[in-house]
Parts: structure tokens; C-alpha cells; sequence
């Protein structure tokens, strides 16, 4: 499956699908999996709390805020694949992140769902065919593939990756 095509998504999400490199999710996940987890397993626990200005994210959050996204965008991968009628809304960033509580959470426990998390996306987008990937559905009243969805949570990982190299580290 190639690469989504720039009608396959909001053309927002070309941000994060740009960083990906792969011609398929299958040469996408091998060039990026271990390097995603190798950097956030390897944040420094001691600046989990850290945050690099007043009223932005802590190290907690962002690991949060990646958790929160992967799973809404694999909840739309496997709405769209099953071709449900079910109702994509979007959602706020920031009121899932002031609801989570992330700072109530150890680094070491966020850094796990991270690995189990990764590992499990990779499983389902693994699990899913041609015809499934291909599969396009609406979310956020706008077209959305079910092949973009998994480029986008790669990309969204990188994104964060380059933020908290850029203004944590």
C-alpha cells in the first residue's frame, strides 16, 4: 500500500505524514519503530514534570497527549476499516490533556504504555488488508484513509520528538 495521497487526509495532517519515511506503512513502521521508541523509553525521568515555559506541556503531558492521539487515531482506523457509521468527532488537545492528569502518573509508567501501545498499533495496522487500508471514512467531517491514519501516528510521534528535542531536552 503506498503512501496516502494528499485527498487521502486534511491537508493539516500532511505536517506529520511529511516526516514519515516509507513508501508503505510496512517500510514506514521499519525505519521509525525502534528509533520512536528508542528516544521517548529514554526521556530523562527526572524531567517529567518539566515543562519549558509557564503554561505549556510538561515531558508528562506530551507523553500523554502521544497516547491519547495514537489511540483516538486507531479508534477512526478501525471505525473506517469496519466501515461504521459511526460518528468521528474531533477532539480538543487541550481538554484531554487538562483531564488526563498526567502529572499524577509516573514517567516510568507512561514510557511503558508507550512501548505496549506501539507494539499493539503496529499489530493492528499489521492485521489489516489492502483493500481495508484503502478504505476511507469521514472524521472531523472531513476524508480521512484508513492507510493515512497509520502514517499520521508515526508522524505525530516524530513530530513530538523534534518539540521535545527542540525546547525539553
Amino acid at each position: 500500500m503506498p503512501r496516502p495521497n494528499q485527498n487521502e487526509h486534511p491537508v493539516y495532517f500532511s505536517k506529520y505524514i511529511n516526516l514519515v519515511k516509507g513508501n508503505t506503512i510496512e517500510e514506514a513502521v521499519e525505519n521509525h519503530h525502534q528509533e520512536i521508541l528508542d528516544f521517548y523509553l529514554n526521556l530523562p525521568n527526572e524531567k517529567a514534570l518539566y515543562a519549558y515555559a509557564p503554561d505549556k506541556w510538561t515531558i508528562n503531558d506530551v507523553l500523554q497527549h502521544v497516547l491519547d492521539t495514537e489511540t483516538v487515531f486507531n479508534y477512526r482506523a478501525l471505525i473506517v476499516a469496519r466501515k461504521s457509521d459511526a460518528i468521528l468527532s474531533s477532539f480538543d488537545e487541550n481538554e484531554f490533556a487538562t483531564q488526563a492528569n498526567a502529572s499524577l502518573l509516573t514517567i516510568t509508567h507512561l514510557k511503558e504504555e508507550i512501548l505496549h501501545r506501539r507494539n499493539a498499533t503496529n499489530f493492528f495496522f499489521k492485521s489489516l488488508s489492502t483493500q481495508m487500508l484503502h478504505t476511507t471514512g469521514i472524521a472531523s467531517n472531513q476524508i480521512i484513509s484508513v492507510n493515512a491514519l497509520a502514517f499520521m501516528n508515526l508522524g505525530h510521534y516524530l513530530h513530538h520528538k523534534n518539540i521535545l528535542e527542540e525546547r525539553y531536552l
